[in-house]
């Protein structure tokens, strides 16, 4: 969008024309979009990488093998967002470090994230979940994150990035606490 690399993309900022995409600039760059320079980074990097991965079975489906293989590699940028250290994703600045000013793996809605926090995208990964389950360390720390997702009052269905975590569990060896949760 016109000046997506000096706009920060403020959500539903008035006078804020074409917002789709905004941040692209710097996530085509970085592999990110850093807190710094757009609002809600995180959640724009996510729900990109998601778009990327999208628009690249659209590319393979047409023949345009070039394009499949730049939009897959760019939908693992949501690898570029999370903090193995804190193990959620987390805001970075432009300059790679991590935004340690907005961060709280407990507030439900802050900086970095849509209508939403931390929880609420920390499995937004859908075009890849098996690379999801290594990058959190595994099929146990996988299950046990999303175990505190529900048991902690983290899960929040109202919002769609969370709406199909409940089936996560089938995708690490856990199907019956997707068929408990479904039920």
């Amino acid at each position: 969008p016109d000046g997506d690399a000096s706009n920060k993309w403020i959500d539903r900022a008035p006078w804020t024309a074409y917002e789709a995409r905004g941040g692209l600039t710097w996530y085509k760059s970085l592999g990110f979009v850093p807190q710094d320079k757009t609002d809600e980074s995180v959640s724009r990097t996510l729900e990109f990488a998601y778009d990327d991965y999208c628009v690249a079975q659209l590319a393979k489906a047409v023949g345009k093998l070039d394009d499949y293989e730049l939009l897959m590699k760019r939908s693992r940028n949501y690898k570029n967002v999370y903090d193995p250290v804190k193990g959620f994703m987390r805001p970075r600045l432009s300059n790679g470090s991590w935004d340690e000013v907005s961060w709280s793996s407990r507030e439900d809605r802050m900086p970095g994230f849509t209508e939403g926090g931390p929880w609420t995208y920390l499995f937004c990964l859908m075009q890849d979940v098996p690379g999801a389950i290594d990058l959190m360390g595994g099929n146990e720390k996988f299950a046990a994150k999303l175990d505190e997702n529900f048991t902690g009052g983290h899960y929040r269905h109202d919002n769609e990035p969370g709406h199909h975590y409940t089936y996560l569990y089938d995708y690490c060896g856990q199907p019956w606490k997707t068929q408990e949760r479904v039920r």
